[in-house]
């Protein structure tokens, strides 16, 4: 008789890092099977820029390791850590409502502002609320317009403004029920398999950022 031991994937839950006053920084990385089963990782290294790849990583191995050996001992090793350029992915989105033709869409996450809401706010929060993740903004990438039209068949401007982030925290499982699927992309791939013009335009733009 064998006895199987398979789980549900392993889930991202959280990162977090912080520099510390006496130079050092402290990473601390959040696993799960599911939420009443959470693996800690922390590790605390030189303040450097290796050595915050270093302890993100320690951080990292540590919640693995928590998480695999609760059924097998196995212990692991860091060998090395790879710096990967900012600006390398982006989180793109399958919304539930259609295309203007009818068709599945593959976009950026984008909404309109709440009242009150500066665009930048409201870009915050539309991406938090589509992804699953928290971002800090970093700058302005430019604006997309075009015609649509409404239900009476009219033409109507529209403009919308794109902001590019950094990643801070989160999930893109935990994206909104607007939303049918979110994922990671790399820009590369992103450039031409965006549904809209516009909108790989944008991702052109991230690109000619990295180099800067």
């Amino acid at each position: 008789m064998v006895a199987s031991i398979l789980r549900e994937r392993l889930r991202f839950v959280d990162f977090e890092l912080r520099r510390l006053q006496n130079g050092r920084c402290r990473a601390r990385v959040v696993l799960e099977w599911h939420p009443e089963e959470q693996f800690i990782g922390s590790a605390e290294e030189l303040g450097s820029q290796a050595g915050e790849l270093r302890c993100a990583a320690q951080a990292a191995l540590g919640a693995i390791e928590r998480a695999v050996t609760t059924t097998a001992q196995v212990n692991f090793e860091l060998l090395g850590v790879k710096a990967v350029r900012a600006f390398d992915a982006t989180v793109v989105i399958v919304p539930r409502k259609p295309g203007p033709e009818g068709q599945r869409t593959l976009a950026l996450p984008k909404g309109h502002p709440d009242a009150g809401e500066t665009l930048e706010d409201a870009a915050t929060r539309e991406v938090r609320e589509e992804t699953g993740i928290q971002g800090r903004l970093l700058r302005r990438l430019g604006d997309v317009e075009y015609r649509y039209r409404r239900k009476n068949g009219k033409p109507r401007p529209k403009k919308v403004t794109f902001y590019l982030f950094e990643y801070l925290s989160g999930d893109v499982a935990d994206h909104d029920h607007e939303v049918e699927e979110a994922l990671w992309m790399p820009l590369e791939e992103a450039r031409s398999a965006l549904t809209f013009p516009g909108e790989r335009e944008m991702v052109e733009r991230a690109l000619a950022l990295r180099g800067r």
